[in-house]
């Protein structure tokens, strides 16, 4: 229960803004535990009515049908109906039925209807079965190619169990989950379009920064006049000049306008 966990708080110690938001945490997970065990006591009571109840009329319901198709395919061997439409009706009927309960023919025990099936079809069940299997992958791996996947649809095969195909199904939806995060975080880190006033503001700020270094180019080659030592003739003067020269180059170099201005000040104007 949630209760166990959750952080209470004392007179000189209140909680702080983590242990509230970690109490939110549990409480959630605790709704999310009770809305859980719901859904899972609905739906096992719904498998349990299934099985007792629907599961139950739907094999009532097959054996019906074939019951039904076993009736109707003898009219025609037996001759009893006259007009060739009559028989082309019927037969049209019976291969309906037939599509009806394709997915409930047992082995050993409806060899009958598959013969019939190949008589009405002109195609036994079988092959059927692969041509079809073979159509869903074709459209399948088209469809995975449209959307950049390779997956390996090979082990499709008519006859596979229930749970080799829900694990099949499971490994294309992960495959096509990996694929849709991969394109969304692209689509994040994709450089967005600029707007107009974007590059309008980057375009000042472009040439701020030009006549900005113009500005420097030039107070450094005024201020390298003033201050070059070669044309000092006093020792004093010729060794602080060079100071200065070295500050004023390194200033130069960092693009540093606040210390050129500062000389500039002091040695130019």
């Amino acid at each position: 229960e949630a209760g166990g966990l959750l952080l209470v708080s004392r007179p000189d110690r209140p909680l702080t803004a983590a242990q509230r938001e970690f109490n939110k945490l549990v409480i959630k997970v605790e709704e999310l535990r009770e809305r859980l065990q719901k859904e899972t006591r609905r739906l096992d009571t719904a498998l349990a009515y299934y099985g007792k109840h629907i599961h139950p009329r739907l094999k009532q319901l097959a054996s019906a049908r074939k019951a039904v198709v076993r009736g109707l395919a003898a009219f025609p061997g037996a001759g009893r109906l006259k007009r060739k439409k009559d028989c082309e009706t019927l037969k049209e009927v019976i291969a309906e039925q037939l599509d009806e309960v394709l997915q409930d023919f047992v082995p050993g025990e409806d060899e009958d209807l598959r013969a019939l099936f190949e008589r009405i079809h002109g195609i036994d069940y079988e092959t059927l079965e692969r041509q079809e299997m073979d159509q869903v992958r074709s459209e399948m791996e088209s469809m995975f190619e449209d959307f950049g996947l390779d997956i390996d649809l090979s082990d499709l095969r008519p006859d596979m169990s229930d749970e080799a195909m829900a694990a099949k199904a499971a490994e294309m939806a992960d495959r096509i989950r990996q694929k849709a995060e991969q394109e969304e975080q692209a689509f994040h880190e994709r450089p967005r379009r600029k707007s107009k006033k974007q590059l309008e503001r980057e375009d000042r700020m472009k040439q701020v920064e030009e006549a900005r270094r113009r500005s420097i180019a030039s107070i450094y080659k005024q201020l390298a006049k003033v201050l070059h030592p070669d044309l000092e003739q006093d020792d004093e003067r010729r060794r602080h000049k060079v100071a200065l020269m070295q500050e004023l180059t390194t200033a130069y170099h960092n693009n540093d306008l606040h210390t050129l201005l500062r000389l500039e000040l002091e040695w130019i104007d």
